[in-house]
């Protein structure tokens, strides 16, 4: 679905149009509200870096389950820390603006969502795994990766790094847990 949609919106709008992307907005209920935690966060990494414009709704960085409650402006939380590493990784580096999409074909196509945002600076990995249940996921990297080598995976939310080693047929293999979002940045080792 999230394939169908990106292309859609290519094909219906202006090339050099600009999308808006949105969870919520304030003539729906809160994405929260209805979804849960964890989907917020799946979602939030996918509006962040898939092309296009994010827009955030009053009070959707902190949270909030009501329409239009009082902004408490000092309150920081896990959600608002979230927001707050997304939005600077996307502000931090331009291929989350500017660089194409590019599909990344996996062993779980059924499950899990993975692109690449690549430009001359970076290399970013996004893999979402809309399962229930952890996946041990082949990811082919045929068009981000040209040679065989080990990778470094730094995750960009957690920190946490971990080596990779690429395949003679440019794949990797990553346990990727239940309804999770993760963005790695990849690098030589």
């Amino acid at each position: 679905a999230i394939q169908r949609a990106l292309r859609k919106t290519a094909t219906n709008y202006p090339v050099d149009a600009q999308m808006l992307r949105y969870l919520e907005n304030h003539d729906m209920e809160r994405f929260i509200k209805q979804f849960g935690e964890q989907k917020t966060y799946m979602a939030a990494t996918l509006m962040l870096t898939v092309p296009g414009t994010p827009l955030l709704l009053y009070g959707q960085e902190q949270g909030f389950t009501e329409t239009l409650p009082p902004m408490r402006w000092d309150h920081e939380n896990a959600m608002s820390s979230f927001y707050k590493k997304l939005l600077t990784l996307r502000r931090q580096n331009t291929c989350f603006r500017q660089a194409p999409m590019v599909y990344v074909p996996t062993n779980a196509p059924e499950s899990i969502v993975c692109y690449a945002r690549v430009d001359n600076t970076n290399k970013f990995l996004v893999i979402v795994n809309f399962a229930t249940k952890s996946i041990n996921c082949d990811i082919m990297l045929n068009d981000v990766i040209k040679q065989n080598t080990t990778l470094m995976l730094e995750e960009m939310i957690t920190g946490t790094m971990k080596p990779a080693t690429v395949t003679k047929q440019h794949k990797i293999n990553l346990t990727v847990a239940a309804e999770s979002a993760s963005i790695y940045k990849l690098s030589a080792q």
